[in-house]
């Protein structure tokens, strides 16, 4: 006959933590060497789309670039992982019981950086926009427009996805932003109402939009409870 007991370890939501959209999550109770290491290998072993980098470091989980459409999936998996791990310390004829999280507090993704690069990307487009009309000689620019065509279209379209992130989204930003930039300068030259300063309006008008969007875009929501 197996004995409810209670778990060595289990994740302290009360401690949770969160800097720009990276999560550390305390964990608590015994938690020994050996338990860590076996939660790490479980931890290792999670995937998901809405997440990046799950590992366990000293004494917390920590979870990279938490998507809002997965923030439940990865507390079940987090959940499920610690289960395992305590079930692999338990003593023979234990049967161990997860404690109960009775509230599991709001995982609020932090606004900060995104509104910024969200403000960034509109006051570039602004100023691209401005310094083309004005048509400034001054090697400002190339550089300030350049930048805005080959960068912000694809950034704030990508963003909305929270696809622009790491180097593969810097890769991603790029090719669409190049994208965009055909698209608009073809469709405008088959109309046969092509200007540089118009279509780089229309190019600004679409990234100021997009990133107004992320701008109101919810944070995330509060992770289940039990």
């Amino acid at each position: 006959m197996s004995v409810a007991g209670r778990p060595h370890g289990w994740l302290d939501w009360s401690s949770l933590a969160a800097r720009g959209d990276d999560l550390a999550l305390p964990l608590a109770g015994s938690v020994s060497p050996a338990w860590i290491a076996r939660l790490a290998h479980e931890v290792s072993l999670l995937d998901g789309d809405g997440w990046r980098g799950a590992r366990v470091e000293g004494e917390a989980v920590r979870i990279r670039s938490l998507d809002v459409d997965d923030a439940a999936t990865l507390w079940r998996a987090l959940e499920d992982a610690v289960a395992r791990t305590n079930a692999a310390f338990a003593p023979a004829g234990w049967e161990v019981t997860a404690l109960p999280v009775a509230a599991a507090p709001a995982a609020v993704r932090p606004q900060r950086r995104a509104d910024v690069v969200s403000l960034a990307l509109i006051l570039l487009a602004a100023l691209a926009v401005a310094l083309q009309g004005a048509e400034w000689s001054f090697p400002v620019r190339p550089i300030v427009v350049g930048a805005f065509v080959a960068i912000a279209p694809g950034c704030a379209v990508l963003r909305l996805g929270r696809l622009a992130g790491g180097w593969t989204g810097l890769g991603l930003v790029v090719a669409l932003s190049l994208t965009l930039d055909m698209i608009v300068a073809g469709s405008m030259l088959y109309a046969g109402v092509w200007s540089p300063l118009w279509s780089l309006a229309v190019l600004a008008g679409l990234t100021a939009v997009t990133s107004l969007a992320a701008l109101v875009r919810p944070p995330l929501e509060r992770l289940p409870t039990r």
